[in-house]
């Protein structure tokens, strides 16, 4: 609760683009860490050059770059589910939207939540 007011079912989704960027970049750093051959990426134009770059030449350093950005995903997504608790949301679904966001979208899903709540707060 907020200032009294109950928000249990608050939810608003970032951007298609934010969506579409966010699944797009996950898959790249997956395909170019574990499965190098399954993209076409001669078909890709510049960003199959990075891909290739990525997945051929630094192997190792895509890999652990990919396992560091679903690690602050999932810590965000975490601190999400803390968001929603300490503004009173208490629908399971509304809190599981807002977790599923903020793990595949990051800091654009949380920031989101956590302007609103602030600008009802004010």
């Amino acid at each position: 609760m907020v200032n009294g007011k109950s928000s249990a079912p608050y939810f608003r989704s970032v951007s298609l683009l934010i969506w579409i960027g966010s699944i797009f970049l996950f898959a790249l750093l997956h395909f170019a860490s574990y499965n190098q051959k399954a993209m076409p990426d001669q078909y890709m134009g510049p960003v199959g050059t990075f891909y290739r770059w990525l997945a051929y030449e630094h192997p190792w350093g895509t890999r652990i770059v990919y396992q560091v950005v679903l690690v602050i995903h999932l810590i965000g997504a975490l601190y999400t589910l803390h968001l929603t608790n300490r503004y009173g949301i208490t629908d399971t679904v509304t809190k599981m939207k807002w977790f599923l966001q903020s793990l595949v979208c990051g800091f654009s899903s949380w920031t989101m939540l956590k302007k609103h709540f602030e600008k009802r707060a004010e």
